[in-house]
């Protein structure tokens, strides 16, 4: 199987195609346009698989759980609702990173907000952290000095937050030492 997401027309789509033959299998669509002089259209990011489960988050902040075989929707949340924040300029842009039962995602709320963690089975929101501006680039994880943590680039600062409760262990801005 082979995994994107693409904008057709008015939808934005998350599509799983054959390897081998090219064919398509499943298509889940939402109807979303994000569309930008400079930036042009379309979704940004690339879904995450884990286990039997897709994980998607769209140019508009939407944030789906897909059925890996079938594409059928789990759960839908929508960033902006989430953390009450705007789309950013170019679009929501990070893909997704599952572990430990958590899909984490950079919202670039403020408040507390700027990084989200949502249940992966239910898609209850299980943590958040964190004020900085969204940047346009995936969380990951991390192990440094023997610390586990979630790495993102936000908007001005690199930030580190604590996997288990989203909170901020450091964070350096851009620019500084």
């Amino acid at each position: 199987r082979a995994l994107t997401q693409e904008q057709s027309g008015p939808e934005e789509r998350v599509t799983c195609y054959d390897r081998e033959s090219s064919k398509l299998l499943w298509s889940h669509s939402d109807p979303e346009r994000y569309a930008n002089t400079i930036a042009g259209e379309g979704p940004r990011a690339t879904p995450t698989i884990e286990g039997n489960r897709v994980f998607s988050l769209g140019a508009l902040g939407r944030l789906n759980a897909l059925d890996l075989a079938t594409g059928r929707l789990l759960w839908t949340r929508s960033l902006t609702n989430e953390a009450s924040c705007k789309v950013p300029e170019w679009g929501f842009s990070g893909s997704p990173l599952v572990q430990d039962g958590l899909v984490i995602v950079s919202a670039g709320g403020s408040d507390g907000h700027s990084l989200l963690a949502f249940r992966a089975d239910t898609g209850e929101l299980a943590w958040k952290g964190g004020s900085s501006g969204v940047g346009y680039a995936s969380p990951f994880s991390a192990a440094l000095a023997g610390t586990r943590q979630i790495l993102i680039v936000n908007h001005r600062s690199l930030a580190s937050h604590d996997p288990r409760t989203g909170s901020v262990l450091w964070e350096v801005p851009f620019g500084a030492g």
